[in-house]
C-alpha cells in the first residue's frame, strides 16, 4: 500500500488554491455534520509527557470523511518556528496510515476558518459545551463592514487569522497586533503583511501598553485572541 506524505510546503501550495469562502464552507459542512451528533467520533485528546516536551494526541472521525488522528507537541523551550504538529489519515478499508500531513498550518487554517463563521455553532458533546468557530464567527455576529481590526499574537494563529480577514472583510483598513514584545518575530509578521495587502494600515501595540490597548480594543469592530499567554 502506498503512503502520501505532504510537507509543509505541500500543505501551502494546497492552500493556496482555495479561498476564504471555500474554507469557511468547509467548516460549516463539518461542524453541521457534528451538531447532528451522528456518525462521528470526537475522544478526548491524550497528553504524553517527555523530558523536553509534552505531545496531544488527537483521534476523530467524522463519517464520510473518515478517521484521523492529530499529533501536536509543545516543547519545554519556546520556538520561533511554532508547535510541530502532524495528521496521520486511515485507510477505510484496513485502517493502516495512507498519508502524513504537515499540519501545522492546517490547524491554524482550521482554527482561523472555524471563528470566522461558527461562534452560533456549538455542540454538546458528553456533557461539556464546545464552541467551534473565528473567521465564522466574525461573519454571524459580527459587523457586516468592520474597519478595524486588533489581533493578539504575533504566531502562526495570527497570521492564519489575519490572512482570511483580510481577504473576507475588505473594508478592514487598519489591523493591530497586539503582543508581549515586539521582537523578530513580530517584526517579520508585519513585514509580510504590509507586502501582502498594501491597502492596510498594520500596527504593533505592546501588552505593557495598557493605555493604548484599552483605546484600540473599545474601537476595534473585530478581535481575535489568537495565544494563550496573552
Amino acid at each position: 500500500m502506498s503512503l502520501t506524505i505532504l510537507s509543509a510546503a505541500d500543505v501551502a501550495a494546497v492552500i493556496d488554491t482555495f479561498t476564504a469562502e471555500d474554507l469557511t464552507s468547509m467548516a460549516i459542512a463539518v461542524f453541521a455534520q457534528m451538531q447532528t451528533g451522528q456518525n462521528f467520533v470526537l475522544p478526548q485528546r491524550t497528553l504524553v509527557h517527555a523530558n523536553t516536551y509534552k505531545s496531544l494526541f488527537m483521534p476523530a472521525r467524522l463519517g464520510q470523511y473518515g478517521t484521523s488522528v492529530k499529533i501536536v507537541s509543545m516543547p519545554s523551550q519556546n520556538t520561533y518556528d511554532g508547535l510541530p504538529a502532524t495528521t496521520l489519515l486511515l485507510d477505510e478499508q484496513t485502517g493502516a496510515v495512507k498519508a502524513v500531513v504537515n499540519a501545522r498550518a492546517l490547524t491554524a487554517l482550521r482554527t482561523a476558518a472555524g471563528k470566522c463563521r461558527t461562534a452560533l455553532l456549538v455542540t454538546v458533546i458528553d456533557g461539556s459545551t464546545i464552541s467551534l468557530g473565528s473567521l465564522l464567527a466574525s461573519q454571524v455576529i459580527g459587523p457586516s463592514k468592520p474597519r478595524a481590526f486588533v489581533v493578539f499574537g504575533a504566531g502562526i494563529q495570527s497570521e492564519a487569522h489575519i490572512n482570511l480577514h483580510l481577504h473576507s472583510f475588505t473594508t478592514i483598513s487598519v489591523c493591530t497586533i497586539v503582543n508581549r514584545n515586539t521582537k523578530e518575530r513580530l517584526k517579520d509578521l508585519l513585514i509580510a503583511l504590509k507586502i501582502r495587502f498594501p491597502n492596510v494600515d498594520f500596527n504593533a501595540c505592546s501588552l505593557e501598553d495598557t493605555e493604548h490597548l484599552a483605546r484600540l480594543v473599545s474601537s476595534a469592530d473585530i478581535i481575535c485572541m489568537t495565544t494563550p499567554s496573552t
